[in-house]
């Protein structure tokens, strides 16, 4: 269940960035652990690379570490996750502030977590949501206020 709150905060970022998603999946061995977690964009999102492109990406890639944070408490050990690493290389490349990306990437999430956490439960259940899927539940999401399930 981890790893589709991880690739669950990735989409839910990537629709509030605006970053196209193509698919995500997550599988799993026989005992219910993950073997595979992935997300796939399209690759047009590289050909324009500046601190505004390279600061909306790093937003994106911290979202999982985020979204895995929902299901934990902040200081517990999760995923080692080389999107972790690659913030960090892009912050410094660009010279972005790391610490405060990690701030609003945690804002985001935390006002997007009932839409993750519906999101989790839909790719746990289904294993891999294809774009078409993906944008039937982002159109969803905008048609609700951007949440697919929203608090009572």
């Amino acid at each position: 269940m981890l790893a589709a709150y991880h690739e669950a905060g990735h989409v839910v970022a990537a629709w509030l960035l605006g970053i196209p998603v193509e698919s995500v999946e997550i599988s799993h061995d026989g005992r219910g652990r993950t073997q595979l977690s992935l997300w796939y964009r399209s690759t047009s999102m590289f050909r324009e690379v500046n601190q505004s492109t390279v600061r909306r990406d790093i937003l994106f890639v911290l979202a999982g570490d985020c979204g895995e944070q929902l299901l934990f408490r902040f200081d517990e050990r999760r995923t080692v996750d080389l999107d972790t690493y690659l913030a960090y290389v892009l912050s410094q490349r660009f010279r972005l502030d790391l610490y405060h990306l990690r701030e609003e990437v945690g804002q985001m999430v935390v006002r997007q977590r009932d839409t993750i956490h519906a999101l989790a439960r839909i790719l746990y259940s289904h294993g891999k949501l294809n774009g078409f899927r993906l944008d039937l539940l982002r159109m969803d999401w905008l048609a609700r206020g951007k949440t697919l399930f929203p608090r009572s």
